[in-house]
């Protein structure tokens, strides 16, 4: 009966999506905010389904991620949970795994004792993800047979839903992506990513060292200076993964950026984008078109990397409104330029035009769109274009991007004339 509930709610959605008029957005709004109280009702793999929707601006519009928001604090039925060991202490709580204290551990690699954090994927949990998904691809399969909802690419945006939900319970993977920044990242003195306990770890189970004493990147009571420190470091930290690793962390909320003196400790890799090569040079060259106002880079960036291109596209249309995006984001002073806001607009053009876009380059432009957010609030004084686009020029241009934070910072107009020269 609970798939039963979820699609009764979920269709309203949909129709409302394709509705028009000027309470469509209302109607939009009311039908999620119902499909959300179901979801956190039912729980499993719908909530996670729900969780992954709120972060995907290019898939929903903003007034109706908002409604899907409260499953981001979505909690496990405390009697859903499986203590590892009679004595955890239960630390932490999601709808597919919960995190608990463990015992202390002589780490080999610092040879000093730590306690350990120990991540487990709950009963029935992981059966419970893949059933609710195959029914909900059933369900998409059938809602694009409805003349309301008919011509929208649902099944494309769900297929890559699902495979990011599926991620999140994949352990083994997080464990990859955890071995990889923890070494990535070693020789930084300003970020911690957790050590891994990999002889500890199995089917279900991560197993990481516990650090203590951490507050939120958000909390007031932390010292402005470590606040600007780690919201800095977090920034870099992120256009490393981008454009040098692409392999790109996309769940950089408060919870998961902590403070320690003036050190960023980075947690939680479940959410994980690949970024291709291919990939990589699209998004640098939404950041050069911004920066020489050229809108036919950012078109061929589009175009070149979307997974979808409807077969009646009115070019003529699309390029008049990437001319509008980008205009309005190259106009902006290099200090009030916000690529969250662009990349807003950049996916509203791209529903518009029946588009849909690389999934991996979405979740990255949705990994800048959510740190920017954090970093208005903790540091509004940090400069992001100034810190991204030498990453983004050097991409194009092949030079180390990594250079982006030892040289003095430049604008706007100065990184046009050095394209240009340079090319």
């Amino acid at each position: 009966m609970r798939h039963l509930r979820v699609v009764r709610r979920l269709v309203p959605v949909l129709i409302a999506l394709r509705g028009s008029g000027p309470d469509a957005d209302q109607r939009a709004r009311a039908a999620t905010n119902e499909l959300t109280r179901t979801l956190r009702t039912v729980g499993g793999g719908y909530a996670k389904l729900g969780q992954v929707l709120a972060a995907r601006p290019d898939l929903l519009p903003e007034h109706v991620r908002a409604e899907l928001a409260p499953l981001l604090d979505h909690a496990a039925d405390p009697c859903d949970t499986h203590k590892p060991m009679d004595t955890a202490r239960l630390i932490g709580s999601g709808c597919i795994a919960d995190v608990y204290m463990g015992p202390e551990y002589i780490s080999p690699e610092s040879h000093r004792q730590v306690p350990l954090a120990l991540k487990v994927i709950r009963p029935s949990a992981a059966h419970s993800l893949r059933a609710d998904l195959r029914l909900a691809g059933w369900v998409v399969r059938a809602a694009e047979c409805l003349p309301t909802v008919r011509g929208l690419p649902l099944r494309v945006g769900f297929e890559q839903v699902a495979a990011a939900a599926r991620h999140q319970a994949d352990l083994a993977r997080e464990l990859q992506a955890l071995r990889f920044f923890h070494e990535a990242f070693s020789g930084w003195d300003d970020i911690i990513v957790p050590e891994p306990v990999e002889e500890r770890c199995g089917p279900g189970l991560l197993v990481m060292e516990h650090l203590e004493g951490l507050r939120r990147i958000d909390d007031k009571a932390l010292e402005p200076t470590d606040v600007q420190c780690a919201a800095r470091t977090a920034l870099r930290a992120l256009l490393e993964m981008l454009f040098v690793h692409g392999w790109v962390h996309c769940d950089m909320h408060p919870g998961n950026l902590l403070v320690s003196g003036r050190r960023l400790v980075l947690l939680d890799f479940g959410l994980m984008a690949e970024i291709s090569a291919a990939e990589r040079e699209a998004l640098a060259d939404l950041f050069v078109a911004i920066a020489l106002d050229d809108p036919l880079t950012a078109l061929d960036a589009i175009l070149r990397e979307a997974v979808f291109v409807p077969p009646a596209l009115n070019l003529d249309a699309l390029e008049t409104d990437v001319s509008a995006v980008v205009a309005a984001a190259s106009r902006k002073p290099v200090a009030e330029f916000l690529v969250g806001r662009f990349a807003l607009d950049l996916f509203e053009v791209q529903r518009r035009h029946g588009i849909r876009g690389s999934a991996n380059l979405a979740l990255a432009l949705t990994a800048l769109l959510s740190l920017e957010g954090v970093l208005q609030c903790c540091a509004p004084a940090l400069d992001f274009q100034r810190e991204a686009l030498p990453y983004a020029l050097d991409a194009v241009v092949g030079t180390d991007g990594r250079r982006a934070w030892l040289t003095p910072p430049v604008e706007t107009e100065s990184i046009a004339l050095e394209v240009d020269g340079g090319t």
